[in-house]
């Protein structure tokens, strides 16, 4: 089962990444930046982590978290965005009452539900 996690993260982010893709070519700012945050949201968490005295309880792999290259620290931080952003759509997706709905980043406040 674990050697199928990596491979699930990696859709995860290439999911993601076509999302963004398909937000750019639909001119929505919104869903670029959206995005973008949470991949640059999950990459400052994840190095915060791993110079924290905790680094070494988190295991990636064979690796604790504070043995991962700072490259290594951003791409686990991008997968980081990536499943909670995929996790959010899926929850979206359930919820025929909009009990998730949040304000959009870029516009003004007003409630969105995409």
């Amino acid at each position: 089962m674990l050697e199928f996690v990596p491979v699930l993260v990696m859709l995860a982010t290439a999911k993601k990444l076509v999302d963004v893709l398909r937000y750019a070519a639909g001119r929505d700012l919104n869903g670029v930046v959206t995005q973008l945050a949470a991949w640059a949201g999950g990459a400052v968490v994840v190095v915060a982590f791993a110079a924290s005295d905790w680094a070494t309880q988190i295991q990636l792999g064979d690796l604790s978290l504070s043995e991962l290259s700072l490259v290594s620290q951003i791409l686990a931080g991008l997968t980081v965005g990536s499943t909670a952003s995929l996790t959010q759509d899926v929850i979206k997706a359930v919820d025929h009452q909009q009990t998730e709905r949040k304000p959009a980043l870029l516009d003004g406040g007003r409630h969105r539900t995409d």
